[in-house]
């Protein structure tokens, strides 16, 4: 795979001057494409043109109505899902097999594992970002993963991680590709709603663990999905993924000084496990040997 079959959307929405992305992938080493991509409601829509050019693509949010499960019956549509679920098309139209979806305000990426699968110093991304893409572009199409991710910094805590180096989960970055389409799910929670809906029937979603991504705090600043918790709580954004699955979520407590509401996933009820052939008992095991024969 090379850089002309890739490309990297950053998903914006009402903040033209402040897509901290781009400028950080750029400074990181990465020379291939970017497009901004914002909707046909974005009132500051010539602000981004102005600042970006031709990497500004604009879609027709209602023309994904209705291939977007909001998973309520709110009328706003104050959500990155429908550009998340726009990036397929977005992406036959620029012409690429693989692209990685960003938000537009991450703060840098770094490598923290050690060889021996500890949790070690940050090493910052410097001057080899499109070499990362790349291999994570491949990677994906080579594991049969609909979507893989870097992990956030709350997945190092708690090492060492020797036995194994990813998680079922994407969340805030997505490297997908134009022949594996999925849909994301919920107005609210939508990452999270996405990987859970599919992993229980079947599909793969990976988070690497040995590169990770800073992002801001929720709620911090102004614009993109900041409204929209402010206005329902994490309450909401949570129970969201409990109603979609209730079966393996559920909506908990969670942090140690300051807890705030959140979703509590039982993997061991959510994704389909694999047991090794050994593990078959004996009889079970000699009746599939007498029909064979």
């Amino acid at each position: 795979m090379t850089l002309d079959d890739f490309c990297i959307f950053i998903l914006s929405h009402k903040r033209p001057d402040r897509v901290r992305t781009h400028d950080v992938i750029r400074r990181r080493g990465y020379t291939g494409r970017i497009f901004v991509v914002i909707d046909d409601e974005d009132d500051t829509a010539e602000d981004y043109r102005k600042r970006y050019g031709n990497e500004v693509i604009q879609f027709v949010k209602s023309a994904y109505d209705n291939i977007t499960d909001k998973a309520d019956n709110h009328q706003k549509r104050n959500s990155v899902v429908w550009a998340r679920n726009a990036c397929w098309d977005i992406a036959r139209q620029v012409g690429v097999k693989s692209f990685l979806v960003l938000d537009d305000d991450y703060g840098g990426f770094a490598y923290r594992l050690k060889g021996d699968g500890t949790t070690g110093a940050q090493i910052l991304i410097n001057r080899t970002f499109d070499q990362l893409c790349l291999a994570m572009a491949e990677y994906q199409q080579r594991s049969g993963a609909l979507s893989i991710a870097f992990a956030q910094g709350g997945e190092l805590i708690g090492g060492p991680f020797k036995d194994w180096k990813t998680k079922r989960k994407v969340m805030n970055s997505f490297f997908c590709s134009t022949d594996r389409p999925f849909k994301f799910i919920g107005r609210m929670n939508d990452d999270v709603n996405t990987y859970v809906r599919h992993g229980y029937t079947g599909s793969l979603f990976l988070t690497l663990l040995n590169v990770y991504l800073y992002q801001e705090d929720t709620q911090a600043q102004p614009g993109g999905l900041t409204e929209m918790y402010l206005e329902h709580g994490t309450y909401v954004k949570s129970f969201t993924t409990t109603m979609i699955a209730p079966s393996c979520c559920k909506v908990t407590s969670f942090g140690i000084d300051r807890h705030r509401i959140h979703h509590k996933i039982n993997w061991k009820a959510t994704t389909p496990k694999v047991l090794r052939q050994h593990h078959r008992k004996a009889r079970i095991r000699l009746e599939h040997e007498t029909i064979n024969k």
